[in-house]
């Protein structure tokens, strides 16, 4: 497995709300990336607590890595809940991978791709107003006027179910997790092509140099991590 991570405030924010975090051994690996919720308050605080407490929950042995990654993420939840003086939360997408098997969480609009054979295989969906549009029909009152608006994240009493699902995964095959920073700034299949054509190292660096560019100018914090496995 060789991987390559980006964590970077951008250009025009002043506060770094991203984090990313990983554990890697010849057992297991672990990637999360949380991007703390700048519309609210102290998001790098939120991210900070979401990525550390869910991590901290895989350094030992894990037999059930579904309900542990449930129990880490609800817990998550909690924590910041707790800590909070004002209302503030993250976003989170993790993956777990044990031998030929990922299980991919995610709560909020932070992506996972999988990619093989520079085809893409499964992406996240985000949680927000526009996808349950399109897949349920219906949003929440407003909301409908705001179709980027998060309909779930960590740190929210009410709307914060994760979603998990796991698949399998062959030599060869390409995971993404990234925040918001690079997926609304550079067009997906653009993303799925430097991925798939050049090393994990490789690829970020000129994904990164393309979101610093001027026509582009870096508006908001980018973090990702590219897994090859």
């Amino acid at each position: 497995m060789i991987f390559s991570s980006i964590s970077h405030k951008g250009l025009i924010k002043k506060i770094k709300e991203d984090k990313i975090k990983y554990l890697n051994n010849k057992e297991i690996a672990i990637f999360i990336v949380c991007d703390g919720l700048s519309g609210l308050n102290s998001g790098e605080i939120a991210s900070e607590i979401c990525s550390e407490t869910i991590i901290s929950y895989f350094y030992d042995k894990i037999n059930k890595p579904k309900d542990t990654i449930k129990k880490s993420l609800l817990y998550a939840n909690k924590k910041i809940i707790e800590n909070q003086i004002d209302k503030m939360g993250s976003t989170v997408a993790l993956v777990y991978i044990q031998k030929n098997m990922v299980y991919a969480a995610w709560c909020g609009d932070s992506r996972i791709y999988h990619i093989r054979a520079n085809e893409l295989k499964w992406m996240s969906r985000d949680h927000i107003v526009l996808h349950d549009l399109l897949n349920k029909g219906y949003a929440k009152g407003d909301l409908i006027y705001h179709p980027n608006a998060l309909t779930r994240y960590i740190g929210n009493a009410n709307n914060h179910d994760p979603e998990i699902i796991n698949f399998s995964i062959k030599k060869g095959d390409i995971i993404l997790l990234s925040s918001d920073g690079l997926h609304n700034f550079i067009r997906e299949n653009e993303i799925i092509d430097l991925v798939s054509k050049f090393s994990p190292t490789e690829a970020s660096e000129i994904m990164k140099n393309k979101l610093l560019k001027e026509d582009i100018n870096a508006p908001d914090n980018f973090s990702w991590f590219i897994v090859n496995v």
